[in-house]
């Protein structure tokens, strides 16, 4: 017998709706784009939940249409934070703003129509199913980038999915004309951009090795501590470089997310350098491994022996500032991407001072002047015209020039997400094993894995002759 779907709880359901009425009033001037909204690390971040969501979807309605009563007021700007409430155990943050961001655009189509509009009870919509297919219409010729696209339409089916499974949409429409709705619905996710208004995805590049151990070297030089500062204040100042380095470590080695990664305790941690990312913690509501490699796991033991915690409860990464004083408090993923960006600022002006010395090393210039022209590059991103004559005259430095610019570039681009997604083009790269990537990284689906980490043309050349190699001598 099909399992019955939850009833929706009327007290809940009666919160959710004045919610709702409070967040379009305050949303309403809101454009809804994720593109400005969202940064790209958080939008891949998305991607990933809204792919394992989607994997992971499970029609438990009957094929007659038998289920639970569904709850008579619900109107389709109610059941926006309805929906995303029952996903929050699933979801990070950003992929709930996400939810709401996408369907709130759709709300706002809806205004727009005849008869149906967001004070419509949503059984209404089940005889107007034609609106969904026009929304996607119209959202392909609205501008956005091909992945915030993407991200609407897969929310959309999300909705649709809960809508049906707890029999909000009514008994008039049946699973088969439920499950046709969807697979035209998810088939408008793979037009072709030619017939479209959407803008191509700008391919962004995970950080090379080099950056890596830019950001790795700064952690470790990491010294923002007056020498004149109390010995308490030097010791917190001397905790926060050893977790930083440790963190910084931790993402490069084992590709987890930076929320598993700040989620970790103590007790996770095993005897053979692995760590266990609990359920909860991770994504999709379960646990996976993840493993470390010697440097990483020498900062870890490194700091841990410094903090001197040592119950299986603690967290792993804790705050080490005053407001936290001596009590034991994890440090926030908020947290952890503010020493990120502010390591990140700290190479930046690294690199732009070795570009200054690069092409200057024939001027006598003081430490403070490189300090001047490498900040107004860091800021500016503009080149003072010093430097620019300096790379006229000097063409034999084009490719040094160059490789320098690239790594700026990749630093400015860097955010914590970005080690993971280095890590996954490393190991896939490296290996040729989609499967074994796909469970590092906690991947539901191997389409996750192949949108963050794409094989060089060089690694396919290889695998291409070997295939050819083997199979010719067989």
């Amino acid at each position: 017998m099909p399992e019955k779907p939850r009833a929706i709880d009327d007290s809940r359901s009666k919160e959710i709706a004045q919610q709702a009425l409070a967040d379009r009033e305050r949303e309403a001037s809101q454009d809804g784009e994720v593109d400005v909204i969202l940064a790209q690390d958080r939008i891949e971040e998305q991607n990933e939940d809204l792919s394992n969501g989607s994997n992971s979807r499970k029609t438990n309605r009957s094929p007659s249409g038998s289920s639970a009563a569904p709850f008579p007021a619900m109107t389709l700007e109610a059941s926006v934070p309805a929906f995303i409430d029952s996903r929050r155990s699933n979801v990070s943050p950003s992929t709930s703003m996400t939810y709401r961001t996408a369907l709130r655009r759709f709300l706002r189509y809806l205004d727009t129509q005849e008869p149906v509009n967001p004070d419509s009870s949503v059984s209404r919509l089940s005889n107007r199913l034609d609106l969904l297919l026009s929304y996607a219409d119209n959202l392909a010729q609205s501008g956005l980038s091909e992945s915030t696209y993407t991200l609407y339409l897969t929310a959309l089916n999300q909705w649709l999915d809960y809508l049906f499974e707890n029999n909000v949409l009514g008994d008039d429409i049946t699973a088969t004309d439920y499950q046709r709705l969807r697979d035209r619905l998810s088939a408008k996710t793979h037009i072709s951009l030619k017939s479209t208004n959407l803008k191509p995805e700008k391919e962004r590049r995970a950080p090379g090795d080099e950056v890596i151990d830019q950001f790795l070297r700064a952690a470790r030089t990491d010294d923002t501590v007056d020498p004149d500062a109390s010995l308490d204040d030097q010791r917190r100042g001397e905790l926060r470089r050893l977790r930083n380095v440790a963190i910084l470590e931790t993402l490069v080695s084992t590709g987890a997310r930076i929320g598993e990664v700040m989620g970790l305790n103590v007790g996770d941690l095993l005897d053979d350098k692995a760590a266990v990312i609990r359920r909860g913690v991770g994504k999709g509501d379960k646990s996976r491994v993840v493993f470390f490699d010697d440097a990483a796991w020498f900062a870890v033991q490194a700091y841990i022996g410094e903090t001197g915690v040592s119950r299986a409860s603690h967290p792993l990464f804790l705050r080490h500032d005053r407001g936290a004083g001596d009590k034991i408090k994890r440090l926030g993923e908020t947290g952890a991407q503010r020493e990120i960006r502010r390591l990140r600022s700290r190479v930046i002006l690294s690199l732009c001072e070795d570009m200054v010395r690069l092409l200057l090393a024939d001027h006598d210039l003081t430490e403070d002047h490189i300090a001047h022209l490498a900040t107004r590059v860091a800021e500016d991103e503009a080149w003072p015209q010093q430097l620019a004559n300096a790379q006229h005259a000097h063409p034999e430095l084009a490719d040094q020039v160059y490789r320098l610019r690239m790594q700026i570039r990749q630093a400015r681009e860097t955010t914590a997400h970005s080690f993971r997604h280095a890590f996954a083009t490393k190991v896939l790269s490296n290996t040729g094993d989609l499967a074994a990537t796909q469970d590092l990284m906690g991947h539901a689906s191997p389409d996750t894995t192949r949108r963050y980490a794409k094989l060089s043309s060089e690694r396919l050349r290889q695998v291409h002759r070997e295939g050819l190699t083997r199979s010719s001598t067989q």
